[in-house]
């Protein structure tokens, strides 16, 4: 797949492909989002291959920093008072500007296995110049056993399991942000990938817009359409 940088304005066509997650008594909307987008990210890391640059990239819709629980999430705390909560939501939105790429990642083969709990919709285009902007980035706290972990592993050459013994009781930063459970291709160690969203307006307009994105979907200066 070709990965060339391209340089995308306001005004560009995308490209894009949702995922939906479907009501289900069997998995949590969590557990099956952080599972979708385990898929995904395999798929990122095999279309980029040697290129660090992943032509596609995503966004949450139903992203919330504070949201309501749900019913039953409320029920299984014994009816307690619902607080507020970040929520992921439950869909990802894919986006490309060309189209080519996301028919290519092919995504009822490579979700077959969860197709019961999903919804994928078509490849739609987008052309307007009336809809918002927003980033979507990894936030990494400034000390979690995750990267302390890689940095001792490849320090003193140990395994995953050696060098995560050292920080099983380690308190880390905390955030409010929401996340994903993920695991490493490079340790296989699970982690949580907090995701920072932030609207056009809180970013900085001096950075250069080369579409392009890390083997998350994710980037620190591409603005996406955000609706």
């Amino acid at each position: 797949m070709n990965t060339a940088t391209k340089t995308v304005t306001q005004t560009s066509t995308y490209f894009h492909q949702d995922i939906v997650c479907l009501e289900s008594e069997s998995i949590s909307t969590g557990a099956l989002m952080s599972r979708i987008f385990a898929s995904l990210h395999f798929a990122f890391v095999e279309i980029t291959g040697d290129d660090p640059v992943c032509p596609i990239g995503i966004t949450f819709p139903g992203y919330q920093l504070f949201g309501r629980q749900s019913e039953r999430q409320s029920d299984k705390a014994e009816r307690s008072e619902q607080v507020n909560l970040p929520q992921i939501g439950n869909s990802i939105r894919l986006f490309s500007v060309v189209e080519g790429e996301l028919e290519m990642l092919d995504l009822a083969r490579r979700l077959l296995r969860f197709r019961e709990y999903l919804a994928i919709e078509t490849i739609r285009s987008l052309r307007r110049k009336n809809y918002g902007l927003a980033l979507y980035r990894r936030h990494q706290p400034k000390s979690t056993p995750e990267r302390l972990i890689r940095r001792r592993m490849k320090r003193h050459s140990e395994s995953y399991d050696v060098a995560s013994a050292h920080y099983r009781s380690m308190i880390t930063e905390p955030t409010s942000l929401p996340y994903l459970d993920v695991q490493s291709q490079s340790t296989h160690g699970r982690f949580r990938l907090f995701i920072e969203k932030r609207l056009c307006e809180e970013v900085s307009s001096d950075k250069e817009r080369t579409w392009g994105f890390s083997c998350y979907g994710l980037s620190t200066n591409v603005l996406l359409p955000d609706f």
